[in-house]
């Protein structure tokens, strides 16, 4: 019974320290509606080949029930056609530190965009200093609700190009210099990965990515004359012997193609005899 009631005190606890950390802001239960046609209209107007180059790594945060749908946002930029993304949580950021190498490698004209959440944003600030001086740069990175371990927000690492950096009321103090930053007071660290603003604000920073990507140069395919399926047919001449009077066409042409001196046995009178 002890064991019991210790587990349904526990239980209880929790449920409140879930609703705790909402409060202020919105509840734990928040949805928000998705960006409507204009506000992603400038990612409608990419080609996919441009997409196809972004290549994305989600990295989650203190957070193993996924609480924050934080994989929710993942699914949207996969549903707006860019679909080159990697998912996963802290202890993932050695295995993207090697497909990130390989990529550069593989492809040196891909562009790579770094998305953390919580103290994932840490680790994607960890992850872009790690790759700092082997020359590889990220074209775009997102923190939500980013904090170092000190408890304040991280800072922009020099190899990326643009840093956003968007924070709910749960951190007024996650300002971070060098960056856009983007203050929801409306809304709680639980409900930002999927805050209307926040697809809206990843939806034109990709497009802003993908238009830097060259589209490859229209070739016209060269069409090579086609001959014939089949060769032409040929005559073959065919072959007489000696028994080609024996033929019901040669007696209909009078003995006709036989040496001239069977054709007299074989010719028929132009009249028959009367009796």
């Amino acid at each position: 019974m002890f064991i019991w009631a210790t587990a349904r005190l526990l239980a209880r606890c929790a449920i409140v320290a879930l609703l705790a950390i909402q409060v202020g802001c919105h509840g734990l239960c928040q949805r928000s509606d998705p960006p409507t046609a204009d506000q992603i209209a400038p990612v409608t107007t990419i080609s996919q080949c441009q997409k196809n180059k972004v290549y994305l790594f989600f990295i989650h945060g203190c957070d193993p029930l996924d609480c924050s749908n934080f994989s929710g946002l993942r699914d949207y930029v996969q549903s707006i056609g860019f679909i080159k993304t990697y998912f996963g949580n802290s202890y993932h950021t050695f295995f993207f530190e090697k497909e990130l190498r390989r990529l550069r490698k593989d492809q040196p004209d891909v562009r790579f965009v770094l998305v953390g959440y919580g103290r994932g944003a840490d680790m994607a600030r960890d992850l872009a200093c790690s790759l700092r001086q082997e020359g590889i740069c990220f074209d775009l990175a997102v923190f939500l609700d980013g904090q170092g371990r000190s408890g304040h927000a991280v800072h922009r690492p020099s190899n990326v190009a643009r840093v956003v950096n968007v924070v709910s009321c749960k951190h007024p103090e996650g300002h971070l210099d060098g960056a856009e930053n983007h203050h929801f007071d409306d809304v709680g660290h639980l409900g930002l990965a999927t805050d209307r603003r926040t697809l809206t604000l990843m939806a034109q920073e990709l497009a802003s990515v993908a238009l830097q990507v060259p589209l490859p140069p229209h070739t016209t395919p060269v069409l090579e004359p086609v001959g014939p399926m089949l060769p032409a047919p040929k005559e073959v001449p065919q072959s007489r012997s000696e028994w080609d009077f024996l033929r019901p066409d040669e007696y209909a042409r009078g003995g006709a193609g036989l040496p001239p001196t069977e054709q007299a046995f074989h010719t028929f009178p132009s009249t028959m005899p009367r009796r």
